[in-house]
């Protein structure tokens, strides 16, 4: 995934990732009502799927419901179907005629055109499924159209699933393809729409064939083999991720006294996802991503529109009164340019395809907690994918640097998904990357640029003009390991006597140390702002103690450039420091006594960063940490060591290597 992520979702995943240090989770953003998590009228609750429908194929197997011999708070399944308040709502968007739109194949990224479909064997997950009610692979097909498509291609969506096999082809013939889209069973075409679902149903059908013959690339998924543990769960005791999805004020339902909920503990969803390129009249695969138990993806950036009108890279389906002849490339064959959305294609806001539904939750419908855990399963697990996808050399984006009245910059931006903080390089012959540039302002890029470039700064190197700039594609991640050496403030020594004798006892003048750290960055915000997690250990001999402790940090930093690969990084943070402290000849017959302490405070950090290249950087600088009064525990202490004062302040040198992904 390109470096830039949106300031919302990066906002989520910064809240808990440093939580959990393992575990990611996402804030929603706000808003009562989605058009993602309507109820769907006129249609079966089963997602798409060819041949066999999931609504038959869930009918089929009996369905498992909680054990009745368990806590005598749980809900009955018959009791489990309170509906969501979400009523269903279609929205309008242009209809893409992918035989027209083309690709120059010039020296300026244009968006490739793409199919996407459903994932294949979504009924995978509805076998586990101890509700009534809408099957969970419904919900796995919702959020993949809904989620998958990325900005810097022209997508036609289906409901649709490929049959499962074809992911491990190395061809598919075009005609395969299109015979399998004309048998191909839609149970819930444009759900929610008043007329003749059907004749919509073959509509789609139809659109999707001619777009296979101009297309550029295809997307498959498909489930793989889960196995999903349930079990009895309190929601006081849910991971975090879950209280995250309340709103700020949390509904009163959310207030009653719990009970318990079947629910998975967790929803082990798993995709594989293929990418083909049409060759003329074949698709030939490009690469597999096997399907990974635990991504550690983030959601994608992309803005999904507003509820009135649906992202301008993603196609409507044509209302039935169009007209659509036999695809030729290069020709236009639709007599219409807008037509009709289903409710999936239009997202309520950026990253809150699940957040809909889990507001919807409370003690009386375990059904709907449980597909909310899903549902955000699955948002992480398409995110992990889309990273995937950005890294592949044949979809990075590219263009010529030309020069502007605020400086340097390409004409590409926005509209190709170019996006603040995003990395471009020039390369030379040999494939040597010559010079790195950031995009410090977005411009507006598309048919309606103008004159607006994207402003970059030149971070070292220099391309020459109208020079290819290639993206350098980057998660937003770094890791580091650093070491650390600073002076250490306390109250001095302290007497203890010991029988006859008396002993002196002072922490060590100084503590050295080192760790690991994680960032996260959030330019689009901020332009060269992070968010760091540091975690480390610290040692130290004084006059008669040694002290060792954890020592973290939960910072904020922000760079500002000031010469080629150099940029002056501030950084101001929490702070916490926990160890223990050894206190030799004090204990019976003279034996060692250890003190543990644990103190909070701040830190503070000026240091300088030097860039060696896009995925690695040395920083080296000063840090202080300032701590509140240490307090000492253990057995038999005397008192005048837990009656100091220690505050434990810090003042020294930090050395960082950082590697960016």
């Amino acid at each position: 995934m390109s470096s830039l992520t949106s300031a919302h979702g990066k906002t989520a995943v910064i809240a808990v990732a440093f939580a959990t240090l393992a575990s990611l989770a996402g804030v929603q953003g706000a808003g009562a009502q989605s058009k993602t998590d309507a109820p769907r009228a006129g249609a079966s609750a089963s997602p798409a799927a060819p041949a066999t429908s999931a609504a038959a194929s869930s009918a089929a197997a009996p369905v498992k419901g909680p054990p009745e011999d368990q806590d005598p708070t749980h809900l009955k399944p018959s009791e489990q179907a309170k509906p969501l308040q979400m009523p269903p709502k279609l929205d309008s968007g242009w209809v893409m005629d992918q035989c027209v739109q083309g690709r120059s194949g010039g020296a300026m990224y244009e968006r490739p055109r793409a199919v996407v479909f459903a994932p294949a064997a979504a009924e995978l997950v509805d076998k586990d499924w101890p509700y009534g009610g809408a099957a969970p692979s419904q919900d796995i097909a919702d959020v993949f159209v809904a989620r998958f498509p990325l900005d810097r291609f022209n997508n036609v969506v289906t409901r649709i699933a490929p049959d499962k096999g074809w992911l491990d082809a190395d061809t598919i013939t075009l005609e395969q393809m299109a015979s399998y889209v004309s048998a191909a069973q839609l149970d819930r075409p444009f759900a929610g729409l008043q007329g003749d679902v059907q004749a919509r149903a073959a509509r789609e059908k139809e659109f999707v064939r001619y777009s296979l013959a101009c297309t550029d690339f295809v997307f498959l998924s498909r489930v793989v083999p889960h196995n999903t543990q349930w079990g009895w769960e309190m929601p006081s005791a849910l991971r975090d991720k879950s209280v995250a999805r309340r709103p700020s004020r949390a509904p009163a339902s959310l207030q009653q006294s719990p009970k318990a909920m079947y629910l998975p503990r967790l929803p082990m969803i798993g995709l594989d996802l293929a990418v083909f390129k049409r060759e003329g009249t074949s698709f030939t695969r490009l690469r597999l991503f096997p399907s990974e138990p635990s991504p550690k993806g983030d959601r994608d950036t992309n803005e999904f529109g507003s509820n009135e009108a649906m992202p301008d890279y993603v196609s409507a389906m044509p209302e039935p009164s169009c007209s659509i002849p036999v695809a030729a490339e290069g020709r236009a064959g639709l007599s219409c340019r807008a037509g009709t959305a289903d409710d999936y294609a239009v997202v309520h806001t950026t990253n809150d395809y699940s957040g809909p539904l889990c507001r919807e939750r409370d003690y009386d419908n375990p059904d709907v907690w449980a597909r909310c855990e899903i549902r955000d399963r699955e948002e992480w697990i398409v995110g992990a994918l889309q990273q995937k996808v950005k890294k592949m050399p044949e979809f990075r984006l590219y263009g010529p640097l030309m020069p502007g009245t605020l400086g340097p910059g390409t004409p590409i931006g926005a509209y190709e998904g170019v996006k603040k903080g995003m990395g471009f390089g020039y390369y030379g012959s040999n494939h040597d990357l010559m010079a790195y540039y950031k995009v410090v302002r977005t411009g507006p890029g598309g048919p309606n640029r103008g004159n607006k470039l994207s402003l970059l700064d030149a971070r070292y190197g220099e391309a020459p003009e109208l020079g290819k700039l290639e993206e350098i594609p980057l998660a937003g991640w770094t890791f580091g390991v650093f070491a650390s050496t600073s002076a250490f403030g306390h109250s001095g020594a302290t007497s203890i006597r010991t029988g006859n004798v008396l002993h002196a006892y002072a922490l060590p003048s100084t503590l050295t140390g080192g760790g690991l750290s994680l960032a996260i960055d959030g330019s689009p915000a901020w332009l060269e702002w992070w968010v760091t997690l540091r975690l480390g250990g610290m040692y130290g001999d004084g006059q008669n103690t040694t002290i060792a402790g954890a020592q973290f940090d939960l910072a904020t930093e922000k760079g500002f450039y000031i010469g080629e690969r150099f940029k002056l990084v501030a950084e101001i943070g929490a702070a916490g420091f926990a160890g223990s402290v050894s206190l030799p000849g004090i204990g019976p017959s003279g034996g060692d006594k250890s003190a543990k302490y644990k103190v909070g405070g701040g830190m503070a950090a000026l240091a300088f960063d030097v860039l060696i290249n896009p995925y690695w950087s040395v920083r080296a600088g000063l840090e202080g940490r300032y701590y509140g009064k240490a307090t000492y525990t253990g057995s038999d202490l005397p008192a005048a060591w837990t009656d100091r004062a220690d505050k434990f302040h810090t003042l020294g040198t930090r050395v960082d290597l950082h590697y960016h992904f």
